[in-house]
């Protein structure tokens, strides 16, 4: 795990407008969350619990959370769910967020040099790559 530790400098990131449409943000927040991936500092201060924190944002939240128990997460559209993080081997960390409509999906991984960050939801999955900074 602690490979994933440290800073992220953001590269690129493709699908983040569907996304956020998807959960049914407005044009306008479409347009801040895609322009707002910043970058990202995964900290493992535990085998057992994480902080993953985007960077400079203001619409995402991050915090320390326990791997395998149940938090509240919301949405940048206000969407409340349950949300548990879980260690699916030392480079990759997978997070299940659960509303009252739907199931979405948020991994880390690294793979070589890049950490990637995956988010699916509704059907729509966006990729943001980074790089340790």
């Amino acid at each position: 795990m602690a490979k994933l530790a440290g800073t992220w400098k953001h590269v690129s990131t493709e699908h983040m407008e569907e996304l956020a449409a998807c959960l049914g943000a407005d044009e306008e927040l479409q347009r801040e969350l895609a322009a707002e991936n910043g970058d990202l500092a995964i900290e493992l201060p535990d085998s057992n619990t994480v902080s993953i924190v985007w960077l400079g944002s203001t619409l995402m939240e991050g915090g320390l959370q326990k791997f395998g128990e149940v938090f509240d997460f919301e949405t940048p559209t206000g969407i409340v769910c349950k949300a548990v993080l879980t260690k699916e081997s030392e480079t990759k960390i997978k997070a299940v967020q659960t509303d009252s409509d739907q199931q979405g999906q948020m991994s880390f991984e690294l793979c070589q040099d890049l950490l990637f960050v995956t988010t699916a939801y509704g059907g729509v999955t966006a990729i943001s790559k980074y790089r340790r900074a």
